[in-house]
């Protein structure tokens, strides 16, 4: 889950814990203004409501802007359409959800325009270029030239050229010269000359003669004034020099974005004080042989990890993995990258460690070294870990049938595909669980069938029963079993409403009479169970079911049974039929029932305040705070 939707959730399970309502600010804010109630209102549906009601383009921009909550700054941002409105508040809000909302909403060019150039944040100017892109504007040609040449950060400046030399070489060429040749970032100019065509070698000259005796850091003076002189031959010779003889980091690392040589890269990972260069320098190391070096070499482990990745020699992994002196992160990162089924064996079954044989056991796929490690190996996680990789039939079947561990046995259960090592699970196996698990996994239906007439044991039986489908023989079984609780099991998946009806009136045993019931769709013999039976209990059953809110206000407003009354009352939506059942039924718990299908939080806080019981009462505090749980809980969603 995402940390905001995280939060939301835990700080309104305490808020409701700790019996917060939200009753006690509901007339609080009636007394401000929709504006000021949008921005500093506690709760939630407050703050919707006066959302909603807003539809001033300053307001909401101001509550877009300056909301205390997220939510309802963003509510007002997306009923945002004013262009100018919208462009103003993607340059100024400081959330940047707003900021993607309302370039999202944006559609007007020249204020699209007007964002990439001004707004502060990298993101949103980018998402206004590309937005422009999307719509191949002839702007988006221009925006990307003032970007590249204006721009007031390097990352944009640099995807802004590398889009233009995409669509317009020959522009693409001016703006770099421009670039070399200005009085720009050093880094940004070497770049621009590295791009430059060979036929434009003065700008590079330019270029490198300014930087020679401008540039702030010393190593790139010297760099550039190398590169004048004819020491250095290319602007990556340039970019290599500066990486290794800078003390700046921050130079070290851009030169490092430019620099493609190895044995400069391999300098910087033994030798540079920085761990940011040394990593970013050995994502750029390709040698074989220097990555083999810093795996068994390196100081630090995450060097080590990240050149263990990409390598490929079994040999060194399984080296790197063998080793117990190897911090186990680095042992971890060797393991992931084994592909020898041979040396993962070993490791398996050799190594102390119960973590590393573990992840090895997760890279095997030789099912008899699995099945040997699920059945004997001395650490449960190890014995999981095996079983869940396994695939064979045959061996899984053997794991269920002879493991002392119930964890183990339940984990090849349910690895386990073939129909008949199933039915063998649920026909012989003494552990009810395992049956069950077995029985789920069956989807043949004349297996079904035949676990559910002869399996050995009655949990089986009724386990297939519930997962058959065939109409006819759930008839049979509903009309014909000795035994009531395989009649009732059918009945769930039984869809002839005559057989239902008829079974509900006739059958001898009473619980399947009610099953029969509550499986009923048909409205009209509903009804007539609902108020004709003699069983309170299987009139509410008939209630449960029934759909027309007319006739389910008529049974919570006159039944005599409270309990069908209350059952009425759990399907009703009618809000005006809840508030008279909330006044005047003489049963608490049918008044408690219909406070909990409310949705008006004006008449919850009243009903929290005022009423009698004090069941009453708390069943309204607690509906008010569950309808701002889940409000909030579906705004963090969305």
């Amino acid at each position: 889950m995402p940390i905001k939707q995280y939060v939301v959730v835990v700080s309104l399970v305490l808020a409701s814990a700790w019996g917060f309502t939200a009753h006690a600010d509901t007339q609080d804010a009636a007394a401000v203004s929709p504006t000021e109630a949008a921005k500093t209102a506690r709760f939630l549906s407050q703050r919707e409501s006066a959302v909603e009601q807003l539809t001033d383009q300053d307001q909401l921009a101001d509550v877009a802007k300056h909301g205390e909550y997220w939510d309802a700054r963003e509510a007002a941002a997306a009923k945002l359409t004013d262009p100018a409105t919208l462009a103003e508040v993607a340059m100024t809000s400081a959330d940047p959800n707003v900021r993607r909302i309302t370039v999202e909403q944006l559609d007007d060019p020249e204020k699209l325009t007007d964002v990439a150039a001004r707004a502060n944040a990298f993101h949103t100017r980018r998402a206004a270029v590309e937005k422009l892109e999307e719509q191949s504007h002839p702007v988006a040609q221009d925006v990307f030239v003032d970007i590249a040449r204006r721009g007031n950060d390097w990352p944009l400046r640099l995807w802004a050229m590398e889009k233009l030399d995409e669509s317009n070489r020959t522009v693409s060429q001016t703006v770099l010269t421009e670039l070399a040749r200005s009085n720009e970032d050093w880094a940004l100019r070497l770049w621009a000359a590295e791009k430059l065509d060979p036929t434009l070698r003065p700008a590079v000259a330019a270029a490198m003669a300014d930087l020679g005796t401008r540039a702030k850091d010393p190593a790139v003076r010297r760099a550039a004034t190398a590169w004048t002189d004819g020491k250095l031959a290319t602007v990556a010779d340039v970019f290599s020099d500066i990486a290794q003889t800078t003390r700046d980091p921050n130079v070290c690392l851009a030169a490092v974005e430019h620099l493609f040589d190895q044995p400069p890269l391999i300098d910087l990972v033994k030798k540079h004080a920085s761990p940011d260069v040394r990593r970013a320098a050995v994502e750029k190391v390709t040698d074989p042989a220097a990555l083999a070096d810093f795996v068994k070499t390196h100081p630090l482990s995450d060097i080590r990890i990240r050149a263990i990745k990409k390598i490929t020699d079994q040999a060194l992994l399984a080296e790197t993995a063998k080793n117990r002196g190897n911090f186990w992160l680095v042992r971890l990162a060797a393991i992931e990258s084994l592909t020898d089924q041979g040396i993962l064996t070993d490791l398996a079954r050799r190594e102390s460690e119960r973590g590393i044989r573990k992840a090895a056991t997760e890279r095997l796929t030789d099912q008899t070294v699995l099945a040997h490690l699920a059945m004997n190996d001395e650490d449960l996680i190890v014995r999981c870990a095996a079983t869940e990789n396994m695939t064979d039939q045959n061996l899984l079947a053997e794991v269920v049938k002879h493991h002392n561990d119930w964890s183990v046995r339940s984990r090849a259960v349910k690895r386990l595909t073939d129909t008949d090592l199933l039915a063998n699970v649920a026909q012989t196996n003494e552990d009810s669980g395992l049956r069950e698990a077995a029985v789920k996994r069956v989807t043949d239906q004349e297996t079904l069938l035949f676990l559910a007439r002869n399996g050995t044991y009655r949990d089986t039986r009724l386990a297939a029963a519930g997962r058959l489908t065939d109409q006819d023989t759930l008839a049979d079984f509903a009309k014909k079993h000795t035994d009531p609780a395989m009649r009732r099991t059918v009945l769930v998946n039984l869809t002839n409403q005559a057989l239902l009806v008829d079974i509900a009136k006739t059958d001898r045993n009473y619980d399947v009479r009610k099953a029969a019931v509550s499986t009923l769709t048909d409205q009209t013999a509903l009804l007539e169970f609902a108020r004709t039976h003699d069983s309170p209990i299987i009139r509410r059953e008939a209630v449960k079911n029934l759909t027309s809110q007319t006739v389910l206000a008529g049974f919570a407003r006159n039944d005599k049974d409270s309990g069908v009354r209350q059952a009425a009352a759990e399907k009703l939506t009618d809000q005006t039929v809840l508030t008279a059942i909330v006044k005047n039924d003489a049963d608490f718990n049918v008044r408690r029932t219909a406070v909990w299908r409310l949705t008006d939080e004006t008449l919850l806080a009243d009903i929290a305040k005022n009423d009698l019981r004090q069941e009453v009462r708390r069943a309204a505090e607690r509906r008010l705070d569950e309808l701002t749980w889940r409000r909030s809980l579906e705004s963090a969603i969305r």
